[in-house]
């Protein structure tokens, strides 16, 4: 069992079990030394208000438990050692900002089933902590180790079946997103409210926003609209960034945006380049799995957003945005082709030059062996 020093204040008992009391401790300290003692796994079971307290123990520096400053070193460490990190919460709208920071480093799922907090360490140690509030309204906490091979088994056993149970992180997340607002779909005209609505959207992405232009000139307005530089920003904060380009060697782009600049400016966003001609003109932006806008691009010779684009569509409703989806998920699993066939040629074009012999070499061997291993002839 993993030794965990106590402070000033503390009160310790502990017998010949493997069981540890600690009362009136700081839970952030007891759960941050329980996070440096682990070596290969650690499994985390908390209620929907305790997720903060988990957040604040990864990234909040302490020389004592090797967790050294910037405060996302905590994090950082974990990672480094290869360490798994499983965590079980109830994700509610109050502390998405809690879940989608943690997913972005580690597996999140949801249960609406949880109660109490605890975690264990390496299968082997199990900490509960409790917190409650006196009659003055004062804070008492206390904290439960326990290394007893029998008893940690059993948690185990039953922690399995809870997260088999559970909902992953990305599905909750989208089921609240659909769940804040009635089913709608919007007709927008105007292309100041539009250029809002977009900033808004990529703004509030949670885990992933998938964009389609389907014409060149539609990308070169999202760049000289700073519309690329927002999907940037939002894909340096740990939102998946996918973008679609139609983009062939014969026609040039206006403002001379090459492949390479696009992966050096936007070096967060993974941009998937479109070899075939799309039957309609339309730019696409899916949020999370849960809403989607898609615009008419009616002049694409226009400089601004507000002359290339005509009637655009916005909608949470289920079937236009799984339809979307779906579309964007087709054309980047080709797009993703393309690219394989062009690196295959690139290939075979580099020894193309070499006018290498074609040679068949083939061996006759018998049905036997002797026994002094020589050959059959």
């Amino acid at each position: 069992m993993a030794t965990h020093t106590p402070y000033e204040g503390t009160k310790v008992s502990e017998n010949t079990d493997g069981v540890r009391l600690v009362s009136h401790c700081d839970a952030l300290q007891s759960l941050g030394d329980f996070i440096a003692s682990a070596s290969k796994s650690l499994d985390f079971f908390l209620e929907a208000d305790s997720l903060a307290l988990l957040s604040d123990a990864l990234k909040s520096p302490s020389q004592a438990r090797g967790m050294l400053s910037p405060p996302t070193d905590g994090i950082a460490i974990l990672k480094a050692r290869g360490i798994r990190v499983r965590i079980t919460t109830q994700i509610l709208k109050h502390n998405l900002p809690h879940c989608t920071e943690l997913l972005k480093h580690f597996e999140l799922s949801h249960s609406n089933s949880l109660s109490g907090n605890f975690a264990i360490s390496d299968d082997n140690e199990y900490l509960a902590f409790f917190i409650s509030t006196d009659g003055d309204g004062v804070k008492k906490n206390s904290a439960l180790y326990l290394s007893n091979p029998q008893f940690v088994s059993s948690q185990l056993y039953l922690c399995e079946i809870a997260r088999a149970a559970a909902v992953p992180a990305r599905q909750r997340i989208s089921e609240l997103a659909k769940g804040t607002e009635e089913e709608f779909m919007k007709t927008i005209r105007e292309p100041a409210i539009l250029r809002s609505l977009i900033s808004e959207l990529v703004t509030s992405a949670i885990f992933e926003i998938s964009v389609l232009f389907s014409t060149k000139r539609s990308f070169d307005t999202a760049v000289r609209e700073s519309i690329l530089g927002e999907l940037e920003d939002a894909a340096r904060r740990g939102v998946n960034v996918k973008i679609l380009v139609m983009y062939d060697d014969v026609t040039k782009l206006d403002e001379g945006v090459t492949k390479e600049m696009i992966t050096t400016d936007f070096s967060a966003v993974r941009v998937n380049f479109l070899q075939q001609f799309l039957p309609t003109k339309i730019t696409t932006l899916i949020i999370d799995q849960a809403k989607s806008l898609t615009i008419e691009v009616k002049d694409e010779l226009a400089e601004k957003l507000d002359g290339s684009i005509g009637i655009s569509t916005y909608s949470n409703s289920e079937s236009t945005v799984f339809s979307n989806n779906s579309i964007f998920d087709s054309l980047w699993i080709q797009s993703e082709l393309d690219k394989q066939n062009k690196a295959r040629q690139a290939y075979f074009q580099l020894f193309k030059g070499f006018k290498l012999k074609s040679e068949v070499y083939s061996r006759k061997w018998s049905e036997g062996i002797p026994q002094n291993g020589s050959e059959t002839k």
